[in-house]
Protein backbone atom coordinates (compact mmCIF):
# COMPACT_ATOMS: atom_id res chain seq x y z
CA UNK A 1 0.00 0.00 0.00
CA UNK A 2 1.03 3.37 -0.89
CA UNK A 3 2.42 5.64 2.03
CA UNK A 4 1.10 9.25 2.50
CA UNK A 5 3.77 11.32 4.65
CA UNK A 6 1.83 14.36 5.83
CA UNK A 7 4.62 17.50 7.37
CA UNK A 8 2.77 20.44 8.71
CA UNK A 9 3.77 22.22 11.87
CA UNK A 10 0.01 22.48 12.90
CA UNK A 11 -1.16 19.64 14.14
CA UNK A 12 -5.15 20.84 13.94
CA UNK A 13 -4.31 20.60 9.98
CA UNK A 14 -1.81 17.75 10.12
CA UNK A 15 -5.04 15.34 11.85
CA UNK A 16 -7.57 17.02 9.81
CA UNK A 17 -5.12 15.60 6.63
CA UNK A 18 -4.67 12.28 8.36
CA UNK A 19 -8.80 11.83 8.23
CA UNK A 20 -9.34 13.00 5.04
CA UNK A 21 -6.86 10.48 3.99
CA UNK A 22 -7.10 7.30 6.06
CA UNK A 23 -11.01 8.02 5.21
CA UNK A 24 -10.03 7.38 1.29
CA UNK A 25 -8.47 4.21 1.98
CA UNK A 26 -4.83 5.92 2.20
CA UNK A 27 -1.85 4.80 4.14
CA UNK A 28 -1.01 7.91 6.26
CA UNK A 29 1.54 9.14 8.56
CA UNK A 30 2.58 12.57 10.16
CA UNK A 31 5.47 14.74 10.80
CA UNK A 32 5.32 18.25 13.17
CA UNK A 33 8.72 19.39 11.77
CA UNK A 34 11.28 18.48 8.88
CA UNK A 35 13.52 16.86 10.74
CA UNK A 36 10.83 14.16 11.64
CA UNK A 37 9.71 14.05 8.49
CA UNK A 38 13.29 13.57 6.92
CA UNK A 39 13.80 10.98 9.98
CA UNK A 40 10.41 8.97 9.12
CA UNK A 41 11.10 9.35 4.95
CA UNK A 42 14.76 7.51 5.71
CA UNK A 43 13.00 4.25 7.68
CA UNK A 44 10.29 4.13 4.88
CA UNK A 45 10.09 5.69 2.04
CA UNK A 46 6.70 7.48 1.32
CA UNK A 47 4.94 7.50 -2.34
CA UNK A 48 3.84 10.80 -1.80
CA UNK A 49 4.35 13.97 0.33
CA UNK A 50 1.94 16.19 1.60
CA UNK A 51 4.08 19.11 2.45
CA UNK A 52 3.31 22.53 4.23
CA UNK A 53 6.66 25.08 3.13
CA UNK A 54 6.87 26.83 6.65
CA UNK A 55 8.33 24.13 8.81
CA UNK A 56 10.22 24.61 12.45
CA UNK A 57 13.68 22.76 12.43
CA UNK A 58 13.95 22.47 9.00
CA UNK A 59 12.01 24.13 6.40
CA UNK A 60 9.80 22.14 3.35
CA UNK A 61 11.80 23.35 0.84
CA UNK A 62 15.12 22.24 2.71
CA UNK A 63 13.39 18.62 3.25
CA UNK A 64 12.68 18.16 -0.29
CA UNK A 65 16.59 19.14 -1.36
CA UNK A 66 17.83 16.64 1.37
CA UNK A 67 15.64 13.92 0.52
CA UNK A 68 16.37 14.73 -3.31
CA UNK A 69 20.34 14.15 -2.24
CA UNK A 70 19.72 10.50 -0.42
CA UNK A 71 17.54 9.32 -2.50
CA UNK A 72 18.00 9.79 -6.20
CA UNK A 73 14.41 9.04 -6.87
CA UNK A 74 12.01 12.18 -6.57
CA UNK A 75 9.18 11.41 -4.22
CA UNK A 76 6.30 13.22 -5.63
CA UNK A 77 5.50 16.10 -3.28
CA UNK A 78 1.78 18.48 -2.82
CA UNK A 79 2.76 21.53 -1.34
CA UNK A 80 -0.02 23.26 0.51
CA UNK A 81 0.52 26.41 2.20
CA UNK A 82 -1.07 29.61 2.95
CA UNK A 83 2.19 31.59 1.86
CA UNK A 84 1.84 33.81 -0.83
CA UNK A 85 4.65 32.82 -2.52
CA UNK A 86 4.03 29.39 -2.20
CA UNK A 87 3.00 28.62 -5.92
CA UNK A 88 6.35 29.76 -7.09
CA UNK A 89 8.30 28.04 -4.27
CA UNK A 90 6.68 25.10 -5.00
CA UNK A 91 8.22 24.77 -8.56
CA UNK A 92 11.53 25.51 -7.38
CA UNK A 93 11.44 23.06 -5.59
CA UNK A 94 9.89 20.27 -7.97
CA UNK A 95 6.68 19.80 -6.64
CA UNK A 96 4.26 18.26 -9.15
CA UNK A 97 0.95 20.78 -6.87
CA UNK A 98 0.21 22.93 -4.85
CA UNK A 99 -3.00 24.07 -3.33
CA UNK A 100 -3.40 26.95 -1.24
CA UNK A 101 -5.00 27.01 2.48
CA UNK A 102 -7.60 26.82 3.26
CA UNK A 103 -8.21 23.87 0.37
CA UNK A 104 -11.55 22.19 -0.81
CA UNK A 105 -11.20 18.48 0.26
CA UNK A 106 -12.22 17.25 -3.46
CA UNK A 107 -9.08 19.34 -4.85
CA UNK A 108 -6.72 17.56 -2.06
CA UNK A 109 -7.85 14.09 -3.20
CA UNK A 110 -7.75 14.90 -7.16
CA UNK A 111 -3.94 15.85 -6.37
CA UNK A 112 -3.41 13.11 -4.12
CA UNK A 113 -4.58 10.41 -6.58
CA UNK A 114 -2.60 12.77 -9.54
CA UNK A 115 0.42 12.28 -7.88
CA UNK A 116 0.14 8.41 -6.59
CA UNK A 117 -0.44 7.40 -10.78
CA UNK A 118 2.61 9.66 -11.72
CA UNK A 119 4.99 7.90 -9.54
Amino acid sequence: MDLILVVDDDPQIRELLREILEDEGFEVDTAADGHQAFEKATRRRPSLLVLDLTLPLVSGPELAARLREQDGAPIPILVISGDGRAPVKARELGAYAYLHKPFQIHDLLDSVTHGLRAS
